[in-house]
């Protein structure tokens, strides 16, 4: 929502305005300069809309190290795209999720959040999400020379820039491993251990190394499509079964995804952890 009893900046409601036209709207920015904030004023007004959320660390909806789509404001998403890292991967595969969560609300309305990596190669990044998902119209907020270069190159691209928020502020590092954790335990919410046959399940992209330590592999359960449909902790694994922490699938699961995330035991519960290593390779 709008901050109580402060005034929105003329260029941000002027873009606000043109927002709440737009059937497919990107919002762009580096880090930490209101692109949650104009999101969440976008969204108040713009109910019927759908929420992409692109960014695989600091979620506005959705588990860590994952593309999803849903409700602004929503408990949990409708879908989402196991991307299997907490930092911007392969910029095809996020591209390419995007777009595949965006076609999937049809005509409805849909707004569209972006990780903050916008300098360099993140530059590059932002426009293959622009590319991939054709919007109608892209909200810049404080983007730079960089990015501002790379969306020159996009002549028929409807875009707005505007300042940073006022009300930004800079979030430090602890503050964005709490929100992490946070999305972390929200997917993990009533979840139970279980135990799966192993015959007719496949992992991706390969079979899980051996776990010698405490931590375990954080995966996705998803069916016969590849549609991914809930985070797990893969927490034992033998030649034909596998023992999982989830909530209970909506479908028997029929591919284990794996990525390169961590989960560690405590007393408060299972703590993402920061180390990105590839469970199919390398077991911490």
């Amino acid at each position: 929502m709008d901050e109580p009893g402060l005034h929105l900046p003329p260029p941000w409601e002027s873009a606000l305005l043109r927002g709440t036209a737009a059937r497919r709207l990107v919002v762009l920015g580096p880090t930490d300069v209101g692109k949650s904030r104009f999101i969440d004023a976008l969204a108040a007004r713009r109910p019927d809309a759908w929420l992409v959320d692109l960014d695989p660390g600091q979620k506005m909806i959705g588990a860590p190290g994952t593309a999803a789509l849903g409700r602004h404001g929503g408990a949990m998403p409708e879908r989402f795209v196991f991307l299997g890292s907490t930092a911007v991967g392969s910029f095809r595969a996020l591209a390419a999720a995007g777009a595949e969560l965006a076609a999937s609300t049809g005509p409805d309305p849909v707004i569209v959040n972006t990780p903050g990596h916008v300098a360099g190669a993140g530059a590059r990044l932002q426009a293959m999400i622009l590319a991939a998902l054709d919007p109608d119209l892209v909200v810049a907020i404080g983007a730079g020379r960089p990015l501002e270069a790379e969306l020159a190159r996009l002549p028929a691209l409807d875009r707005i820039a505007i300042e940073p928020s006022p009300f930004a502020r800079r979030k430090t590092k602890g503050l964005r491993r709490a929100v992490r954790q946070a999305g972390f335990a929200a997917a993990l919410a009533d979840a139970g251990q279980w135990s799966l046959s192993l015959g007719r399940v496949g992992f991706e992209p390969g079979a899980p190394q051996p776990t010698t330590g405490t931590a375990r592999a954080v995966c996705a359960l998803a069916d016969e499509e590849g549609e991914a449909m809930e985070i797990a902790i893969l927490i034992a694994k033998d030649a034909d079964r596998g023992t999982f922490l989830s909530r209970p699938p909506v479908r028997p699961p029929a591919r284990i995804l794996l990525g390169k995330m961590w989960a560690q035991p405590s007393e408060s519960g299972w703590i993402l952890q920061e180390r990105l290593a590839p469970s199919w390779e390398e077991a911490p």
